[in-house]
C-alpha cells in the first residue's frame, strides 16, 4: 500500500491507532500529574504570592498614610503653640500667622505639597476668641498600590489649636 504524501502513514487505520495511542498516553500522563502529590505546596505558594505581596504592599502603603498624618498633626500642634506663644508676646495676628507657618515648614510639613492656613481667632471650636490660634494643614499624598483602585491623590487635613491663659502673679518657693 503507498505512503499518503501529507501524513506519511500507509492507512487512516494507522492513523487512527497512533491518535489513540497518543491520547491515551496524554491521559494517563495527566492523571498520573493528578494523583503525584509531590510539589503541590509549591503550586499553592505560587499562586498564593501574587495576593500576599498585594497584601503587604497595601499594608505599607496604609501605614505611610498614617505615618504621613501623624507627622503632620505634630507639626500642626506645634505651629499652634508658636502662633499663641506669639499672640502672648503681644505680636500682631500678621506675625503670629508668619511664625505659625515657619514652625509648621520647621516640623517637616512641606509647603509645596501642601496648604497652612493659621487663623487667629479660630473659625470653630470652643476656643474661638483672640488668644487662640488655629492652624489647619491640608496635604496630598500619592498612591502607590492602591492607584489600582483609584488614581485620585490621598488627601489629609489637620488642625491644631492652641490658646494662652491671661498673665498671673508667680510665685516661686524654693527649699533646700
Amino acid at each position: 500500500m503507498p505512503k499518503n504524501p501529507v501524513s506519511g502513514f500507509t492507512s487512516d487505520e494507522e492513523i487512527g491507532g497512533i491518535m489513540s495511542l497518543v491520547f491515551h498516553w496524554g491521559f494517563e500522563m495527566f492523571s498520573t500529574w493528578l494523583s503525584n502529590r509531590r510539589g503541590n505546596t509549591t503550586v499553592v505558594f505560587a499562586l498564593c504570592l501574587p495576593v500576599v505581596m498585594g497584601c503587604a504592599g497595601l499594608g505599607v502603603e496604609v501605614g505611610f498614610w498614617q505615618f504621613r498624618q501623624r507627622q503632620a498633626q505634630t507639626a500642626a500642634d506645634l505651629a499652634a503653640y508658636a502662633g499663641a506663644v506669639s499672640l502672648r508676646n503681644h505680636e500682631s495676628v500678621a506675625q503670629a500667622r508668619e511664625e505659625a507657618a515657619a514652625e509648621a515648614r520647621l516640623h517637616g510639613f512641606e509647603a509645596t505639597a501642601g496648604v497652612i492656613n493659621a487663623m487667629s481667632p479660630p473659625q470653630s471650636g470652643n476656643y474661638q476668641d483672640s488668644r487662640s490660634m488655629e492652624v489647619v494643614l491640608n496635604q496630598s499624598l500619592p498612591r502607590f498600590f492602591s492607584s489600582i483602585m483609584s488614581q485620585e491623590p490621598l488627601l489629609i487635613s489637620v488642625r491644631a489649636v492652641a490658646t494662652y491663659q491671661e498673665e498671673s502673679d508667680a510665685c516661686l518657693l524654693a527649699l533646700s
